[in-house]
C-alpha cells in the first residue's frame, strides 16, 4: 500500500461515498472513477501553466473533485495548498481578504476551485502582482495525464488560521506525508478492513491527512460529509453507521459535544453503533465530561467505551503525536487544579469535587518522540508540569509566515502545548498561549471552561480568554445564550483565579469565532474583546467600575456634547446623537441577551444615564424614556411581542416613544379617555396626544388607552403600536423654555394592532406602571438630572481652582459655603438615588412586587428630591460664577442651558401630584416609614 496506490490499480468495489443533503443519501464514486478524474485533473492544471514546483491552492468542498486536483497537482510535481471554502456564517469581504492574503504569500500557480467560487473569488486571484489563474475544471474534455512529473520535494502546505486568523502554512515533506499515514495505519492496528467516516474539514490536518489520505492509502471506504451538513443535521451524519457502514472515524471534543446537545434521546431508536470500532479524539484537549456524556447518551446504540481513542497531535507535526493504542480504552486523571505551575508536580486526589480529569493521549507513536521539559529544555520527570517538545520523522521542514516568509522548525520542536507524563502516557493540559501566570501559577482557558460546564444546567457553547487588559490580568468567559446564574458562574471563576478580573459573557452565536472544525479561535476573540466588541454582552463583571458599557463611550459623549448646543438652538431632534448610541449598541443595553442584547441591569441603566447627561441633558432623556419603554415589554410583553420587537433594538437601534400624555386627561397616568376597539384582527387604535417626546423618529409607541368605550376611565391598558402598522400625523412642537433637543410634538397615530400586542393584559397597566413604567422613569430622570449637574459642577470647580473666567477668593469662608452647599444638594440625590435603587434592585431580584406603599413612596421622593436640588444647585452654580460664566448662553459652562433644562424637571410628571400621592402612601404605610427613614433598609413587608 502507498499514499498513490489507489491511483495505480483502483478498486472499482470502493470509493468515497458523498453525502447528497438533497436526497439524503450517500452515492458511491468508485476509486475507479476518481482515479480517472484525477488524471483529468492533473491535465486541466498543466494546461493552465502549473509545472514542476509550483503551488496549486485548492478551494473546495468535500468532494471527489478535491481529491482529484489535490493528487492532481502532486502528479505534476506541484505542492497543493487547500484553503477553507467560503461558509455562511463567514463575512465574505473578511474571506476574500484572507485568500488575497494566502495568494500574497504563496504566489500560487493555479487556484482549483467550483465555478461558483471562482466568480466569488473575481480579482482575487488575479491582481498583481500575484496574476495566476482560477481553474474551475476538470474540463470534460481534457484528455488524462499520460506523463505524470517527478513527484514534488513539498507535498503539503498545510494552511492553518489556528486562533490568531494569520495565515501559516506549515511546509510538509511528501516523504514526511507518506512516512506518517504509514505511522497512522501501524498505530491503529487494523485487525479487520477498517472504513472510515468524516464529517471534518479537508484544509485542516486532521480532515485531511486523517480521514482522506489515510483512507486513501489503503484504498478503503470513505463516507464523506461537509462540516456544515454536519453542524445542521447530526442525524443524517448518524445514518451513515450500520453493519454496513464505516468502522472508524475521528473528532475534536467539540463534535462529541454537538452529538451530545444536538440529538434527542428518542432519535436515538434504530442507530446502531455496534460495529463502529475507533473514535480518535484529538484537536483539542479531550475533555472527560463531554467524552462520558457522550458515551452515556448513545449507549443504547451499542456504543462501547473502548472506540473512544484520545490522541494529541499538531499540525507541524503533520498530524498526530501520541495517541491510545485503539481498543485498549482510555484512562482518565484527576489532579488538584491549584498545583498547576511550570516546574511544579501536578497533585493527584481522589476527591473527583473540585478536581479537573483529564484524559490521557497515550505514548509517543513509531517514529515519534514526546517529551516534557522546562523553561532552559531539560527534560522533567513524571507528573511535572512543562512543555511538551517532540521529534518527528515527519515533522514540518518549515512554516510560512508573512512576517517572517519561510522559517526552518526546528527538530525537536517546543509546541507551546502545556502537558505533563503519568505513568509513560501523556496528558495534554493546555496552550500556552491560552493561559495566563498569575501567582506563580498557570491558569488555562481548558480549566475555565470546565468549571463553568459543570456549573451549567445544561450544555452551552462556552469560549475562556485569558490574558492582559488594561494591565491587569482578566478571564473572560464566554457563554452562548441566556446565562442563567452569570454572579455564580463569575464568583466560581473568581475564586480559582485570585488576583484576576472576571468577566462573564452572554453572547449570541455570532460572537463566537470557530475554525469550520468548531475550534474557538481564541485569540482572534481577545482581540475583538479588547476592542469592546464584547461589551454590551456582559452581564457579570469582578470589577464593578469596570462594568460599565463599551468603550466607545467616550466617543459616544464627544457627539452629544458636539451636538447638544446645536438642538438646544434648534428646537430639533438630536438625530446624529442618536445614531451615536445606536452605533455602541446603547438602545439595546436593556434588552436580554437572548435577544441579542446587552442584558444590563437598572444599575447599568442609571449610570449610563448619568454619563449621557453629563453631555447632554435633552439626549440622555430621549435614551432614558426608550429605555423605560424597553423594560416595560421585557417585563410585560407577550412573548410574541417580545420576539418581534426585542431583536430590533438589539440589532437595529429601533427607537420606542412613549404615548401617555392626553388632551382630556392631561398627565394624569392611570386615566384614559381614548379607548381600544375590538375588531377581527385585534385591536384598533386611535390615539391623539398634544405631546410625545421625539414621536416623529420613533420606530414604534407604547400607547396608554381605555380598555374599551364602555369601560370607565380608570380601566386603562398599554398596547404596543409598530410605525410599520400605523397612520401617523405630526402636529406643531413645542416651544419650550427647556429640554429644547427633545423635540416635543403633538401625533395623532391610528392602526390596527393584533392581540399579542396588548401589554400586560388587557386593564392591567395599573400593575406595569407601579412594577416598571414610573419606577423606570423615576429612577431614569433622576439619574439624568444628577449627571447633569454633577458635570456642571465638575467644570465649575475646576474653573474656579485654575483662575479660569470664574474668579473667586479660594480662601473665602462664603466661596466655600457656597460651594459646600451646592455639593451637599448634589450629594442628597445621589445617595437617595443609590439606595433607592439597592431596594428596588433587591426587591426584583427576590421576585417581590414593588406596590408596597414605603417602596412608592421612595420612588416618589426620589424624583421630587432630584427635581428639586438638583434645580436649587444649578440655580446656586449661576449664582458662583457669576454673569460672563453663569448667565451668557456662549459660557464655556452651559449653565444657563441646565437651569431651563432643570426647570422641566419638577413639571415632568408634577411634583405636586407625587406629593398628594406620598401623603396618600404615608397612611397606608404599616410601618409608618416617613421623615427620618433610610430607603430600603426598613423592614421588608
Amino acid at each position: 500500500m502507498s499514499l498513490f496506490g489507489w491511483l495505480h490499480d483502483p478498486p472499482a468495489d470502493r470509493g468515497l461515498r458523498i453525502f447528497d443533503p438533497e436526497t439524503g443519501t450517500w452515492p458511491l464514486r468508485p476509486y475507479p472513477e476518481i482515479a480517472e478524474l484525477t488524471l483529468r485533473a492533473a491535465a486541466g492544471l498543466r494546461e493552465s501553466g502549473v509545472r514542476r514546483g509550483d503551488v496549486v491552492v485548492i478551494i473546495r468542498p468535500s468532494s471527489a473533485e478535491f481529491v482529484a486536483d489535490f493528487f492532481g497537482a502532486l502528479l505534476l510535481g506541484a505542492t497543493p495548498s487547500p484553503v477553507a471554502p467560503p461558509n455562511a456564517a463567514r463575512d465574505r469581504t473578511a474571506y476574500l481578504e484572507h485568500v488575497r492574503r494566502v495568494i500574497g504569500l504563496v504566489r500560487p500557480g493555479a487556484i482549483a476551485t467550483t465555478p461558483d467560487i471562482g466568480r466569488l473569488l473575481g480579482p482575487a486571484g488575479g491582481e498583481p502582482p500575484w496574476t495566476c489563474p482560477i481553474v474551475t475544471g476538470p474540463a470534460a474534455g481534457n484528455a488524462p495525464l499520460d506523463s505524470p512529473t517527478a513527484p514534488p520535494e513539498i507535498g503539503l502546505l498545510q494552511f492553518s488560521s489556528g486562533s490568531t486568523g494569520r495565515p501559516r502554512g506549515i511546509r510538509i515533506s511528501l516523504e514526511a506525508l507518506q512516512t506518517h499515514v504509514r505511522t497512522l495505519y501501524r498505530w491503529l492496528n487494523p485487525t479487520s478492513e477498517l472504513t472510515y467516516a468524516s464529517w471534518l474539514p479537508l484544509h485542516h490536518d486532521m480532515g485531511l491527512v486523517g480521514l482522506l489520505l489515510l483512507p486513501l492509502h489503503c484504498a478503503a471506504d470513505l463516507w464523506l460529509m461537509e462540516p456544515a451538513e454536519f453542524v445542521r443535521a447530526p442525524m443524517r451524519w448518524l445514518s451513515c453507521f450500520g453493519p454496513d457502514g464505516p468502522t472508524g472515524t475521528a473528532t475534536p471534543t467539540f463534535g462529541l459535544e454537538h452529538l451530545t446537545r444536538r440529538v434527542r434521546p428518542q432519535q436515538l431508536e434504530g442507530v446502531d453503533l455496534s460495529h463502529l470500532q475507533t473514535i480518535i479524539v484529538g484537536a483539542e484537549r479531550v475533555e472527560p465530561r463531554a467524552v462520558e456524556a457522550f458515551l452515556t447518551k448513545f449507549a443504547p446504540t451499542g456504543l462501547r467505551r473502548s472506540t473512544i481513542v484520545p490522541a494529541y497531535g499538531l499540525a507541524e507535526s503533520t498530524l498526530a503525536v501520541t495517541g491510545v493504542p485503539a481498543g485498549n480504552g482510555f484512562r482518565t486523571h484527576y489532579f488538584d487544579p491549584s498545583s498547576l505551575a511550570l516546574g511544579e508536580a501536578v497533585r493527584p486526589t481522589t476527591d473527583h469535587d473540585g478536581a479537573h480529569g483529564l484524559l490521557g493521549c497515550g505514548s509517543a507513536l513509531p517514529g515519534v518522540s514526546a517529551r516534557v521539559v522546562d523553561e532552559q529544555g531539560a527534560e522533567v520527570k513524571e507528573d511535572v508540569l512543562g512543555e511538551i517538545e517532540i521529534s518527528s520523522e515527519s515533522l514540518s521542514v518549515g512554516c510560512l509566515t508573512e512576517s517572517d516568509g519561510d522559517v526552518p522548525l526546528r527538530n525537536p520542536l517546543r509546541t507551546g502545548d502545556a502537558g505533563f507524563m503519568h505513568d509513560g502516557e501523556l496528558f495534554v493540559v493546555g496552550r500556552l498561549g491560552d493561559g495566563i501566570k498569575q501567582l506563580g501559577r498557570w491558569h488555562f482557558a481548558e480549566d475555565v471552561e470546565k468549571t463553568v460546564a459543570a456549573l451549567l444546567a445544561r450544555p452551552q457553547r462556552t469560549v475562556a480568554l485569558l490574558g492582559m487588559l488594561n494591565d491587569r490580568p482578566t478571564v473572560a468567559v464566554l457563554i452562548e445564550g441566556k446565562v442563567a446564574d452569570p454572579e455564580g458562574i463569575g464568583r466560581s471563576v473568581a475564586q480559582q483565579s485570585p488576583g484576576m478580573r472576571v468577566m462573564v459573557l452572554s453572547a449570541p452565536s455570532a460572537g463566537f469565532h470557530l475554525t469550520t472544525s468548531g475550534k474557538p479561535q481564541r485569540h482572534s476573540m481577545w482581540r475583538t474583546l479588547t476592542r469592546g466588541g464584547y461589551d454590551k454582552y456582559r452581564v457579570w463583571d469582578s470589577n464593578p467600575i469596570a462594568a460599565r458599557p463599551a468603550p466607545s463611550m467616550e466617543h459616544v459623549l464627544q457627539v452629544l456634547r458636539e451636538r447638544a448646543g446645536a438642538a438646544d438652538r434648534d428646537g430639533a431632534f438630536p438625530v446624529e446623537s442618536l445614531a451615536a448610541l445606536r452605533a455602541a449598541g446603547l438602545m439595546g443595553l436593556l434588552v436580554p441577551t437572548e435577544y441579542g442584547g446587552a442584558g444590563g441591569t437598572l444599575t447599568d441603566f442609571t449610570e449610563t444615564a448619568q454619563q449621557l447627561a453629563s453631555a447632554c441633558l435633552s439626549t440622555a432623556l430621549i435614551w432614558v424614556m426608550h429605555c423605560q419603554q424597553v423594560l416595560t415589554i421585557v417585563r410585560f410583553g407577550t412573548p410574541a411581542l417580545r420576539a418581534r420587537i426585542l431583536p430590533r433594538v438589539a440589532a437595529e437601534g429601533a427607537y420606542l416613544g412613549s404615548v401617555t400624555a392626553e388632551r382630556a386627561t392631561g398627565g394624569t397616568l392611570l386615566r384614559a379617555d381614548e379607548s381600544l376597539i375590538a375588531v377581527p384582527a385585534g385591536y384598533r387604535v386611535t390615539r391623539s396626544a398634544p405631546v410625545v417626546t421625539g414621536g416623529a423618529h420613533a420606530d414604534g409607541y407604547l400607547l396608554k388607552m381605555r380598555t374599551s368605550p364602555d369601560a370607565p376611565a380608570h380601566d386603562v391598558t398599554m398596547v404596543y403600536l409598530d410605525r410599520t402598522q400605523a397612520e401617523v400625523e405630526t402636529g406643531p412642537g413645542w416651544d419650550a423654555l427647556g429640554m429644547r433637543g427633545t423635540e416635543n410634538v403633538a401625533m395623532t397615530l391610528r392602526g390596527v394592532v393584533p392581540a399579542d400586542q396588548i401589554v400586560g393584559g388587557l386593564g392591567n397597566f395599573r400593575q406595569v406602571t407601579v412594577e416598571t413604567f414610573a419606577p423606570a422613569a423615576h429612577l431614569g430622570w433622576s439619574a439624568c438630572w444628577l449627571g447633569a449637574a454633577r458635570a456642571a459642577f465638575s467644570a465649575l470647580l475646576r474653573e474656579v481652582r485654575t483662575g479660569g473666567r470664574v474668579r473667586l477668593d479660594v480662601r473665602s469662608d462664603l466661596t466655600a459655603t457656597r460651594i459646600a452647599d451646592i455639593r451637599r444638594r448634589l450629594e442628597v440625590v445621589g445617595s437617595y438615588l443609590h439606595t433607592t435603587l439597592a431596594e428596588v434592585t433587591d426587591l426584583l431580584e427576590r421576585g417581590l412586587s414593588l406596590e408596597a406603599p414605603a417602596v412608592q413612596i421612595h420612588l416618589n421622593m426620589l424624583k421630587v428630591i432630584a427635581s428639586r436640588e438638583t434645580y436649587r444647585a444649578a440655580d446656586a452654580m449661576i449664582s458662583l460664577a457669576g454673569l460672563s460664566t453663569g448667565y451668557l448662553k456662549d459660557s464655556t459652562i452651559p449653565l444657563e442651558r441646565l437651569l431651563r433644562d432643570l426647570r422641566a424637571a419638577s413639571l415632568t410628571f408634577d411634583d405636586s401630584r407625587l406629593d398628594v400621592a406620598s401623603g396618600a402612601l404615608c397612611l397606608l404605610d404599616p410601618a409608618v416609614r416617613t421623615a427620618g427613614t433610610v430607603p430600603g433598609l426598613g423592614a421588608k413587608e
